[in-house]
């Protein structure tokens, strides 16, 4: 017999289902221009103060959820595995609350609330992480949740919604969407982490360790490998991988144990993007040309490691990186709906106060230099991780930046 909610989870639960469609996208004509975005309105039941109000959650949410990923690239770097594992989780706290506000939903503090589907105000006091462990479950099942994925860009006609209609699961992004917040489910994973950096003295009893041995410079590399732009405005390499990705998987499963795996891959691969080009009305020439692939991409490795239930560094900081995506995209797409240019003037200031942006260096600026950040990450991958920062302080300040990414995550 199935456990009766308490109080907190039930809240949770009407929250994930009843909460306005696509909320937060009706209160961004009403941000402002200038140093503040918006009036604290977080308690008012006015329905265009709430849109207005989670307009901005949506926005900072997403903001901040980059800077907790870069500071945890920083600590990897330094050889602080708890530290990163730390700024990790928060960088997907963040991410998630970004994409809980755009479906009407405001986890904070003293009391969280949720616009309903009658457009009324519904609150609660709760435990913020426990809200979103209670909630994530049921909210990736939301279409406008699994639209924060899926409407991902492969080309300019394809999106990955169309990859997934390709290859017959349709049901799979809210699996993934599941996997990739595991450390929201299972939030008491970080408590270890963040009491050994907090307080505890571990080295002194366990070693200081052997960080050459980690690796993690080659994890840093390959996150940039999917963070540098395609060259349009809002697309990473991230969604084109991940596109070729399943596709190859799924190709794989049908291929193995035939006579002739390789013959039988090519062949399945065909199928699929004969059907990719009907759905989509993409020709197949240019299909073939996109999907034109190594099978065994080094690249798709980034998504195995996010998938895998370990909670390691590398695991909570590739699953983070992904969420932190998702988040991006969810807002991109509110931005280039709600054609909000207030709301991207002050994307552009936070990035200045951040560091990213200066007087002579402009978003542009940064935006057609993304291949720079990624051979700065060869580099860093080159050196022995103790060696980082006596012999490429540069580069490993360069590839810490991972905020840097909303110069071009964005269609300013």
């Amino acid at each position: 017999m199935a456990k009766k909610p308490n109080a907190d989870e039930k809240f949770a639960l009407d929250a994930a289902k009843d909460s306005l469609l696509d909320a937060s996208l009706q209160g961004f004509p009403n941000l402002k221009f200038g140093e503040i975005l918006v009036d604290d309105k977080s308690s008012s039941g006015a329905l265009n103060e709430m849109q207005t109000d989670l307009a901005a959650r949506q926005i900072e949410h997403c903001l901040e959820a980059w800077e907790y990923l870069s500071q945890s690239i920083f600590a990897m770097l330094s050889c602080q595995d708890d530290i990163a594992i730390h700024m990790a989780y928060y960088a997907e706290l963040r991410s998630a609350n970004s994409l809980l506000a755009s479906t009407g939903i405001a986890n904070k503090e003293k009391k969280s609330y949720f616009v309903d589907s009658t457009k009324k105000r519904k609150a609660r006091s709760v435990r913020t992480h426990h809200f979103i462990r209670d909630i994530w479950q049921d909210w990736c099942k939301r279409p406008d949740s699994v639209e924060a994925f899926t409407s991902l860009k492969v080309l300019p006609s394809v999106t990955l919604s169309d990859v997934y209609n390709a290859l017959n699961l349709r049901n799979a992004p809210s699996k993934s969407l599941l996997n990739w917040g595991y450390e929201l489910l299972n939030f008491e994973n970080d408590h270890l982490s963040r009491n050994r950096s907090s307080y505890q003295v571990h080295r002194v009893y366990n070693g200081v360790g052997d960080s050459d041995s980690k690796g993690h410079g080659d994890l840093v590399r390959l996150i940039w490998s999917h963070l540098v732009s395609t060259g349009s405005d809002g697309q990473l390499y991230f969604e084109t991988l991940y596109a070729q990705y399943l596709l190859s998987n799924v190709c794989k499963d049908f291929s193995a144990g035939a006579a002739d795996p390789e013959g039988e891959f090519t062949r399945q691969l065909e199928v699929v993007l004969e059907r990719l080009s009907r759905n989509t009305g993409v020709p197949i020439e240019s299909l073939r040309s996109h999907f034109s692939f190594d099978k065994d991409d080094t690249r798709f490795r980034l998504f195995d490691i996010a998938a895998s239930k370990n909670t390691g560094v590398h695991n909570v900081v590739a699953r983070a990186f992904i969420l932190v995506r998702f988040a991006t995209n969810k807002l991109n797409l509110n931005l280039s709906k709600s054609k909000c240019r207030q709301a991207l003037a002050w994307i552009e200031r936070w990035l200045e106060e951040s560091g990213v942006l200066h007087d002579d260096v402009s978003r542009e600026d940064v935006a057609g230099s993304s291949e720079d950040f990624l051979d700065a990450a060869d580099d860093i991958a080159g050196l022995s991780l103790r060696r980082v920062w006596l012999e490429g302080p540069e580069s490993a300040s360069r590839v810490g930046q991972l905020k840097a990414g909303l110069c071009w995550g964005f269609e300013f």
